[in-house]
């Protein structure tokens, strides 16, 4: 059926469920799970920067927090799909913009079927279809599903 599956996760409720979907797809066969996710840079909280100069780590202080976040994402990822029997997963996080990394991303590593959450967490989240699942179902060269939670 298929041979490389990308699904695009955001640890919103879609993009849990968008996993659960993806690791269906691949279970029981040949099929290669493979993980995405986007690191959108934002603002870097407070208490996170005092405590890079306290310790005097170098500037910007941004890779503490997104470190500790795309690492928690990860491993709850590796963990849900141990839960439906794959134990193989490639994970790939990478900063940019959410539709131009799943794009990227599911280009380099070949993907024929892509998979991703209906609306994330992002300020769009109040449109019926989210523009991240919007453009790249648009414009991947292979199948899409969009997964509601």
């Amino acid at each position: 059926m298929y041979e490389r599956v990308l699904v695009a996760i955001d640890g919103s409720e879609n993009g849990w469920a968008a996993l659960d979907f993806a690791c269906r797809l691949c279970a029981g066969s040949d099929a290669k799970l493979i993980v995405v996710h986007a690191i959108v840079r934002g603002d870097i909280p407070a208490e996170l920067q005092r405590f890079g100069r306290q310790e005097h780590l170098p500037e910007p202080y941004d890779y503490l927090y997104y470190d500790s976040v795309v690492e928690g994402l990860a491993e709850a990822a590796r963990e849900r799909a141990r839960g439906h029997g794959i134990e193989d997963i490639t994970w790939v996080a990478e900063f940019g913009d959410p539709t131009e990394v799943v794009l990227s991303v599911a280009d380099a590593q070949k993907a024929d079927f892509i998979v991703m959450g209906r609306r994330g967490l992002g300020p769009t989240r109040r449109l019926l279809m989210g523009s991240v699942s919007n453009k790249v179902s648009q414009l991947a060269p292979c199948n899409c599903a969009t997964v509601v939670a």
